[in-house]
């Protein structure tokens, strides 16, 4: 396949990191070609060479891990599957070169305005520090030593992560050779990691700040388009930044879909599903899981509070310990009771019942975007505790690393066997290039269909996927 294929109703893509299936690119890559059949292409999650957060922590987006192997093995993948990767765009890591260089000059390093010194934000008072957000228990910076005496850099995630400074044209020159960089390596999509914390002022939540964030977005957009390639922004919101972000030329993140899947088929009622279908936003990808776990804020608006908590509760039983918003870490209520993140895979959540996941999948397959299918849904993984238990971090539950013979038996499971053969037929019929349709029918049913017509040729191709949940049935035509 030309590397240059653009994305297309028909792509479909497996997310995967480099290490999830084999222990490096050139056995993940036997694996890409033993289901060939069935993607178009990969979310290679960060391959980076890092010091913490599994890839997204990079010293550089130009360092391989080197137990991965080198861009040579990176190109032989994308030189033949469409290929997405990471660009972590709100920070670097301590030990990154430029960070280190701070370190050792100061002030007067070249890449001092890189970061944000909190020294240069004015007075913060408390109520200022409560509107930030953190990903950790501390606040938001870390004291580093260098050679002018220690200062305090900004920091959402963890002390290894030092975020970037979008008031400075460094941060920009920096990305945009970062983008040069990996689209000549073959990328045609950067999901574009964290990208709603690079908007920070002091005195608001230094989060999605508008419209601070689409001057950054329209930004990624235009570079990444100078240089050939699409935008996936990272978002976690209200559905109505994901129509934002379509709506200025990026693909939408479906996120909305994972728990409204989860709520139709636990409680047999596709209302509020329906509702999410008549308008998903477009261009968008859909997910169902990915290496963080189910994501809650995204589904607000949707699914009413009751019922989502009804569903939080359902999952948490077969999961483990949720992630937590920072309100809920300072022991503020939201609406939905903290919850950020259901940590399981989604065969469990859904009580690893080989229906109800094949008709997510099929759900998923039939939505309107491009699906991408998490390695170890593809799998159908279940929880792994012992990882949680050894590495500590409750994401880890959906995160087991395959022997690449032990992921290729896999694929002879039947059930893995029919997700493969849903995923060919998205990418080979024709009917997903034309115009997508909703059938409303009884809250037990749920129906979609595709239709296309090919006027050169003078075909017509239609397809359409049905399932009755009392009747326990589902029909693929």
């Amino acid at each position: 396949m030309d590397k240059t294929q653009k994305l297309s109703n028909n792509s479909i893509h497996l997310i995967v990191y480099s290490n999830s299936i084999g222990k490096n690119l050139k056995e993940l890559k036997i694996f890409l070609d033993t289901i060939q059949e069935s993607i178009t292409g990969i979310h290679l999650l960060p391959p980076y060479k890092s010091y913490s957060d599994r890839g997204f922590s990079p010293i550089s987006h130009k360092i391989l891990e080197e137990v991965f192997g080198n861009w040579n093995d990176f190109k032989k993948i994308s030189s033949n599957y469409q290929m997405c990767t990471d660009i972590v765009v709100n920070h670097l890591s301590s030990h990154s070169k430029e960070f280190q260089d701070v370190i050792k000059n100061g002030e007067k390093s070249k890449w001092y305005d890189l970061f944000i010194d909190f020294k240069n934000l004015g007075h913060i008072s408390k109520e200022d520090f409560e509107l930030i957000p953190v990903r950790k228990k501390e606040k938001p910076y870390i004291n580093a030593k260098t050679r002018d005496g220690v200062k305090q850099f900004w920091c959402s995630f963890t002390d290894d992560q030092i975020d970037l400074n979008y008031k400075s044209q460094k941060v920009y020159d920096y990305m945009e050779d970062t983008i040069s960089f990996l689209t000549k390596k073959g990328v045609i999509l950067f999901r574009l990691d964290a990208l709603g914390y690079t908007t920070k002022k002091i005195g608001t939540k230094c989060f999605l700040n508008e419209p601070e964030f689409y001057d950054i977005l329209n930004w990624y957009y235009t570079t990444s388009k100078n240089y050939g390639a699409s935008i996936l922004p990272e978002v976690h919101d209200n559905v109505s930044f994901q129509r934002a972000i379509s709506r200025r030329g990026g693909y939408g993140y479906a996120f909305a879909l994972p728990p409204l899947v989860l709520y139709s088929l636990l409680y047999k009622n596709f209302k509020f599903l329906n509702n999410y279908l008549r308008e998903i936003p477009q261009p968008i990808v859909t997910v169902l899981d990915t290496h963080d776990g189910i994501c809650i804020p995204d589904v607000e608006g949707y699914l009413p509070q009751r019922e989502l908590s009804k569903l939080i509760k359902q999952v948490q039983k077969r999961g483990t310990k949720s992630t937590l918003r920072k309100q809920q870490q300072n022991n503020q209520i939201d609406s939905v009771g903290g919850i950020y993140q259901l940590n399981c895979t989604f065969y469990e959540a859904l009580k690893k019942d080989d229906f109800l996941y094949i008709c997510a999948r099929a759900i998923q397959i039939f939505s309107p975007g491009i699906p991408q299918i998490y390695y170890n849904g593809l799998l159908v993984g279940e929880n792994d505790f012992q990882r949680v238990y050894e590495l500590k971090d409750p994401r880890e539950i959906n995160r087991t690393q395959y022997f690449l013979n032990t992921a290729l038996n896999r694929l002879e499971l039947p059930i893995v066997e029919n997700i493969l053969e849903l995923m060919k037929f998205r990418k080979n019929h024709p009917s997903f290039k034309g115009e997508y349709n909703l059938h409303t029918l009884s809250a037990h049913e749920f129906k979609v269909s595709w239709n296309y017509v090919d006027n050169f040729n003078n075909e017509e191709f239609s397809s359409s996927l049905y399932i009755n949940l009392k009747e326990h049935k589902i029909e693929l035509k």
